[in-house]
């Protein structure tokens, strides 16, 4: 599993690329289902699946890549 702590991600719903940003710097990119993402805790929002704002915001969150 992959999981990342306060960690800013910009996710792209069209293309289910979610580039993961910490600190205002790009670490990595990969691509996830977002059927597999679970958000746990956010201030104001909550990502359901099939479903993202197209904006950056901070996420605790848990998701598991897909393997193709």
């Amino acid at each position: 599993m992959f999981s990342c702590d306060f960690t800013e991600l910009s996710i792209d719903y069209m293309t289910e690329i979610l580039s993961l940003r910490l600190y205002g710097t790009v670490c990595t990119q990969v691509i996830f289902s977002l059927s597999t993402l679970s958000v746990l805790r956010d201030n104001d929002a909550v990502v359901s699946a099939g479903w993202a704002p197209l904006r950056q915001r901070r996420w605790e969150c848990r998701a598991g890549p897909t393997t193709s």
